[in-house]
């Protein structure tokens, strides 16, 4: 759960061993609980606690379980899932590097992702719509 983090300190220890001046951001923690046989998953801000009048949340929910997606401007803030929990690590790494959602709707996947690699599908539309013409 913490590998994205892991990753990144070393990248950030390697290259300041290199001569480099860089600084560790700050840890993005993934929280995860499995109750019986239901899988839990959060990173990021909550949908709960984003204020009503600021709130920008897509939920889907369906067989496969629940999403929240929490969006402020063109960026994700944070991710909830319940039940599939499989694109939460994905996600992290959008919410980690702070990406232009907007751009990434708009990009095809490339084929290198292969079939179900991309954690946006299913969700492009709602998402473009959620954010507006900003």
């Amino acid at each position: 759960m913490l590998w994205h983090n892991a990753r990144l300190q070393g990248r950030i220890a390697g290259a300041n061993a290199a001569g480099a001046l860089r600084r560790y951001p700050g840890s993005l923690n993934l929280t995860t609980v499995n109750v019986f046989d239901e899988t839990a998953a959060s990173v990021g801000i909550l949908a709960s606690e984003v204020p009503r009048d600021e709130a920008r949340v897509l939920h889907r929910k369906g067989p496969w379980g629940e999403l929240w997606m929490v969006l402020k401007d063109q960026s994700l803030i944070g991710v909830q899932a319940l039940g599939r929990t499989e694109r939460v690590g994905g996600l992290m790494g959008m919410i980690a590097k702070g990406k232009d959602l907007r751009k990434a709707l708009l990009k095809e996947p490339t084929s290198a992702e292969g079939p179900g690699g991309w954690i946006l599908r299913g969700v492009q539309k709602d998402l473009l719509r959620l954010m507006g013409s900003n």
